[in-house]
């Protein structure tokens, strides 16, 4: 075997479980709205100068399979939390319910970053 058509091993991040459902619509539709979600949250990036902080996207990997186990890995901790929460909520709500439950994680996971 050259190892040419293999992945590497998943390095840091967690693992979760997903409903089957939830694992199909994700590997099946790119354009799922908890990704759409995600994809839109910013963050504060601090330049040393707290006149200066700016936002700049969360970014973050998943890995999902069939079997509904997932893989999440992003700059924090909280980040994978919300990551992985955020996916498992979306199960039963509309895309208009999955933006404003994103924005709530979001704005949660901020402001007890900030105490």
């Amino acid at each position: 075997m050259t190892g040419e058509g293999t992945y590497g091993g998943l390095v840091g991040g967690a693992f979760g479980r997903l409903p089957i459902e939830v694992a199909t619509e994700l590997i099946w539709n790119p354009r799922s709205p908890v990704l759409e979600a995600l994809a839109g949250i910013k963050r504060p990036v601090s330049s040393g100068n707290e006149e200066e902080e700016s936002r700049a996207n969360m970014p973050f990997e998943i890995a999902v399979g069939h079997n509904g186990t997932i893989w999440v890995n992003a700059h924090t901790p909280s980040e994978i939390v919300l990551i992985l929460n955020a996916i498992n909520n979306s199960e039963v709500l509309t895309p208009q319910q999955v933006h404003g439950m994103v924005k709530a994680l979001t704005e949660n996971i901020m402001s007890y970053k900030d105490m």
